[in-house]
């Protein structure tokens, strides 16, 4: 059956008569724009929803009208009530915690954990006061009572309690309302923090509990690579040029600076624009999705899922997720201007190794994690069997790509600066479960990855002992840091790359044996193989060589293949330890230009380097 759409009330009835029709439907939205204020809740299986002409924008927000608004000193007050908004949202603060000491590798997508409401006009984002305006305020002492170190020195606080190295802090008006977002130890690690207290004296701020897990880093320790580092949102006193605002949610009212000739502002209402659970064989294509507080799309428990020809911009969470999702294809994809990440999507059965087929292909993903910074990547898939493919990905902060389980395939894909607020972080990125295995990396450009401060981060990066990916016929060009880095993980196939203008083509350790971490069973490492039955016939068969790991040396990295490699300009291939080489195949692999011992300085000058 066919249903036609033409204005918003029209689509809601639309569902609801769609719901109660057993044969499949087809819903065809005419062109146009649509302010959706509530979540398209799909509610039946068999269903295409169609944008006629891709040519159909959906914003998930509340048109106001603010002309002739009065206006003080330039700013103009909504009382939010008057037009019907009541939920407002909450600033997302953590994440706490239990996040960094219990969430590993996969984290949680953290929808929850968004801005609330955001205000859009002419189709983009109005900002939010942020202070500074650009860059980051530095921990200049952290002042809690219980220190913290960092190779045996003292390096900062455990406590939230900090002066920053700007002045104008103490001066202003009222703090409970602004939101501190920091890399307040490492750089991979934010958190947001309301604030307790401001010290009108000497600018000291008192953050509300729970703390930062790794403490707060002060200025005895500033490198550009570590944090000790943060920036002010929702700041009344930074409200000061045209588009900016604040809201103060206790009296539900927005300040906004409009600018000139600004006649109405949208305010973001939906939280996902569509949302499934538990249904099949559904398929949306040809539509413009942009302010809502969550994602654009959401699925979860759903199969055969088709997302095709979808634009999405200016929301609070991700583009498009697939929770537990089997058969989900994401094609031809655009999403940007994310609060969270871009496209992510698991599924699958790692214990039986029941595929889930999910597809994301020819998507383009840019300037996403305006929110949060650090582990929203571009594109993250986990579980069983997922196919990404033919991806462009560029300018984001953190990851481009995130995988974690097994059999995925990661091929055609490019990305380019990746990481520009971080340098322990890489463009694809997998870590800490050596069960990770059967996966595919190959036919990648991995280039012009700066890092923060230029300092270069790492291409391909394979962290505390993942284990087991092919990788091979990837092109890795002007990296500052680290082309590809094996740290300390074993079993990998690596073949057939090329390296260009790399520091430092492959960095490769033994930590299993050397860090702390690892000495107890393993550490973390130990409880997820313990966690999947790998010596069942079905993981026996398929991983062969992880049967008697326990017995074979666990925390070594042993097994791994580096072969006919080509690698030009840098410092070739950086081994923590001469015995490392003695315990891996590097066979044809191909230098030129090295330049190590030559033009530039050593970076571990007690590290073991391969250069012919």
């Amino acid at each position: 059956m066919e249903i036609k759409v033409t204005n918003n009330e029209n689509f809601k009835s639309a569902l609801a008569k769609a719901a109660d029709i057993n044969e499949d439907v087809v819903i065809t939205v005419s062109e146009g724009k649509y302010n959706i204020d509530s979540t398209i809740n799909i509610e039946r299986d068999n269903i295409k929803i169609i944008g006629e002409n891709n040519n159909v924008e959906l914003h998930g927000s509340k048109k106001i009208d603010i002309a002739g608004m009065k206006k003080i000193n330039g700013i103009i007050e909504i009382k939010l009530s008057d037009f019907g908004i009541t939920d407002l949202g909450h600033f997302g603060e953590g994440p706490f915690e239990d996040f960094w000491k219990v969430y590993d590798i996969p984290k949680p997508h953290m929808t929850e954990y968004g801005p609330g409401l955001e205000l859009f006009y002419d189709n983009k984002i109005m900002p939010i006061s942020r202070y500074p305006k650009e860059g980051f305020i530095r921990i200049k002492k952290a002042l809690g009572k219980t220190d913290m170190s960092f190779k045996g020195e003292r390096s900062g606080s455990i406590e939230g309690i900090f002066i920053g190295d700007d002045e104008n802090i103490k001066n202003w008006d009222s703090f409970e309302e602004t939101l501190l977002i920091g890399y307040w130890n490492v750089d991979w690690a934010t958190q947001r923090h309301t604030i307790k207290n401001i010290d009108k004296e000497t600018g000291a701020i008192t953050v509300n509990e729970p703390y930062h897990t790794f403490g707060y880093r002060d200025g005895a320790c500033f490198t550009s690579e570590v944090g000790g580092k943060f920036y002010a949102i929702n700041v009344k006193n930074a409200v000061t040029e045209p588009g900016q605002w604040y809201i103060d949610r206790k009296k539900g009212i927005l300040y906004v600076y409009p600018y000139d000739g600004q006649e109405y502002v949208e305010v973001s209402c939906a939280n996902d624009m569509f949302y499934s659970k538990g249904h099949k064989n559904i398929s949306i294509s040809g539509f413009k999705i942009s302010q809502c507080r969550k994602s654009g799309l959401c699925f979860e428990d759903c199969q055969d899922i088709n997302v095709c020809d979808i634009t999405v911009e200016n929301t609070g969470a991700w583009g498009i997720l697939g929770e537990n999702c089997m058969r989900m294809n994401v094609d031809k994809c655009v999403v940007s201007l994310t609060g969270g990440g871009g496209i992510g999507v698991n599924g699958g059965d790692r214990q039986t190794l029941t595929s889930s087929d999910n597809i994301i292909q020819n998507c383009i993903i840019h300037d996403i994690a305006r929110w949060h910074k650090t582990y929203m990547a571009a594109l993250d898939i986990s579980g069983v069997g997922c196919c990404l493919r033919k991806n462009y990905i560029y300018d984001v902060p953190h990851f481009g790509i995130v995988f974690a389980g097994n059999n995925n395939i990661i091929e055609h894909n490019e990305i380019n600066n990746a990481c520009y607020e971080s340098n322990d972080a890489g463009a694809i990125y997998s870590g800490r479960d050596t069960t990770y295995r059967g996966n595919i990396i190959r036919y990648n450009y991995l280039h012009d990855l700066n890092g923060y401060d230029d300092l270069g981060c790492i291409g391909l990066y394979f962290d505390d002992l993942m284990s087991s990916a092919e990788v091979y016929s990837n092109i890795f060009a002007n990296i500052p840091y680290i082309g590809l880095l094996l740290a300390g993980g074993r079993d990998f196939d690596i073949h057939d790359n090329f390296f260009y203008n790399c520091r430092m083509a492959i960095m490769y350790d033994k930590r299993g044996v050397t860090w702390d971490a690892f000495e107890k069973d393993g550490g973390k490492i130990g409880q997820y193989l313990d966690a999947i039955d790998y010596k069942c016939d079905i993981w026996k068969n398929a991983y062969p060589e992880l049967y008697n790991i326990k017995e074979n040396n666990m925390l070594m990295p042993l097994g791994n293949s580096i072969t006919n490699n080509t690698i030009i300009g840098g410092d070739g291939f950086c081994l923590q330890s001469a015995d490392i080489a003695d315990i891996t195949e590097f066979k044809n692999n191909t230098f030129a230009d090295i330049t190590i011992g030559k033009e530039k300085e050593i970076n571990h000058a007690d590290w073991y380097y391969i250069t012919e």
